[in-house]
Parts: C-alpha cells; sequence; structure tokens
C-alpha cells in the first residue's frame, strides 16, 4: 500500500514518495539539500578549470625561463664582433654585430632597466624558476584538495540521489 502526497507526514521509510512527489518539509529539505550540494560541485568544477589554466601559465613561464637561461649560456660562448639577430618587434629581427658579451640590459620589473653579466643574468633567472616551482607546488596541492573535495561531493550527492 503506497502512501500519497496527504498522508506522507515526512515518515517516508513506509512510503513510496520522492522528493519530486511529496510536498511535505523533510523531503524539500533534502531536494534543497541535493541542489545546494550539486551547486558546490559546480563551483568546484569551476574553480579546478580556472586553477589548471593557471597551471599552464605557470608551466609556459618555467619553459620560457628554462630557455632564456639556455639561450644565455650559448650567449657566454659568442666573440665581440659577432653577427647576431636582433628582434625588432615580434617576429620581426635585424641583423647587428655585437660590442659587448660580459653586459646585458636587463629588464627587473616594473619597468626598470639594469645593467648585469650573463651570470648574474642567469641566476636571476634561477631564483624566478625557484619561486615560481614554489608556487607551482602551492597550486598544485590546492588543485588536490578542490579535487578531493569535488570527490566528497559526488559522493554525497550519489548517496542522497538515491
Amino acid at each position: 500500500m503506497t502512501k500519497d502526497k496527504k498522508h506522507c507526514k515526512g515518515d517516508h521509510e513506509n512510503c513510496d514518495c520522492t522528493p519530486d512527489t511529496c510536498s511535505c518539509s523533510g523531503h524539500n529539505d533534502a531536494k534543497k539539500d541535493l541542489q545546494t550540494r550539486y551547486a558546490e560541485l559546480q563551483m568546484i568544477g569551476q574553480q579546478l578549470q580556472q586553477l589548471q589554466k593557471q597551471m599552464q601559465a605557470v608551466d609556459s613561464q618555467l619553459n620560457e625561463l628554462t630557455f632564456n637561461i639556455q639561450s644565455l649560456t650559448e650567449f657566454k660562448n659568442l666573440k665581440v664582433g659577432s653577427e647576431i639577430l636582433v628582434p625588432v618587434s615580434n617576429g620581426i629581427f635585424a641583423k647587428a654585430e655585437l660590442k659587448d658579451t660580459e653586459k646585458l640590459l636587463t629588464n627587473i620589473g616594473a619597468d626598470t632597466v639594469v645593467q648585469k653579466t650573463v651570470d648574474e643574468t642567469i641566476d636571476m633567472l634561477k631564483i624566478q624558476i625557484i619561486e615560481i616551482e614554489r608556487y607551482k607546488v602551492q597550486l598544485t596541492n590546492v588543485i588536490g584538495q578542490l579535487q578531493e573535495q569535488g570527490t566528497m561531493l559526488q559522493k554525497e550527492i550519489q548517496h542522497m540521489a538515491v
């Protein structure tokens, strides 16, 4: 014998009602709780997407810094008077003659350029790599925590939906 909406007073152990067919507060609360959990899961999914984009940007920065260090290491082998290509704009180069192989003009941030040796510049880039790798570890930890929260929420949602 099944109970209809009129007879269900929140005692759902002995009835066949569902959150969609019942108007009692017990089912309404459960339905709202399920919707809240689902919204939380969607927010976590969006946060994870943003963090994964940040991780891609971090990886790109690390690759660029590593490439710059390799380029500077090769630059150390050049001799004064060597012909080099100097970037004029993105993808546009001019031929030039190298006048100094010891000193570089290095952007240290905030549009500030200072003179540094090649080795000083390489050391500066290595420090940047260390700082970015630390940030990457933090980012990885946050991603892991969010994934764990998402997994727990999925299990809760599956359990609640049954």
